[in-house]
């Protein structure tokens, strides 16, 4: 994960943008990568040293108990 955050912040030119919408299934679930990113604040907390939030939406289906909720978030690299 580290690799793939160098190579987006190397990316993103100072003052620009970066927009993640991503995924998360319940953590009683299989899925790839939930003990590197098991939840919204761990996706977050990898980005904080380069980029400062700017928007944060998290939205969750209730009608279903899988791969229901999804955080979007708008960052803004550090210059």
């Amino acid at each position: 994960m580290e690799i793939v955050v160098k190579n987006i912040c190397s990316s993103v030119k100072d003052g620009g943008f970066l927009f993640i919408h991503q995924n998360f299934p319940p953590l009683d679930q299989k899925f790839i990568g939930k003990e590197i990113i098991p939840n919204p604040e761990a996706l977050i907390d990898y980005f904080t040293p380069n980029f400062t939030l700017i928007i944060r939406n998290d939205f969750n289906l209730c009608e279903k108990k899988s791969n229901d909720y999804w955080l979007s978030i708008l960052m803004r690299k550090k210059q």
